[in-house]
């Protein structure tokens, strides 16, 4: 009875393994980035907290994205913003070698803001 058990236990693992497997990937899958709403950044013109959140992408893009001293940002072509604890700012943007990429700014529930991160473009 018991070595009737044991082989009932080890075929239960055995074929639930790939069904692991494949739940394990569907998982990964599923936490991909999620779709950014991005607008004009003409939307956000009067809002003082984006006025914020470009001059802190403005003091640290230079440094965090690895350009050149001469580089500079010069201007926001699309924003985009993620409700996570806080929101995440996410400004595309041109620079004047013309590069654009993705600036990442995280404004703390307590209006204190912080860049996270600089990513090639969308």
């Amino acid at each position: 009875m018991i070595k009737l058990l044991i082989v009932i236990v080890i075929l239960n693992i055995t074929l639930s393994a790939p069904i692991l497997r494949q739940q394990v990937l569907a998982s990964k899958k599923a936490k991909k980035e999620p779709i950014l709403d991005w607008k004009s950044a003409s939307e956000y013109s009067n809002n003082p907290t984006y006025t914020q959140v470009v001059e802190v992408a403005k003091k640290n893009s230079s440094q965090q994205c690895k350009l050149g001293k001469t580089v500079k940002l010069k201007k926001v072509l699309k924003v985009a913003k993620q409700l996570v604890q806080g929101m995440l700012w996410n400004l595309q943007v041109e620079f004047s070698d013309n590069s654009t990429k993705v600036l990442k700014v995280y404004e703390d529930l307590d209006g204190s803001f912080e860049f996270d991160s600089c990513k090639d473009t969308i």
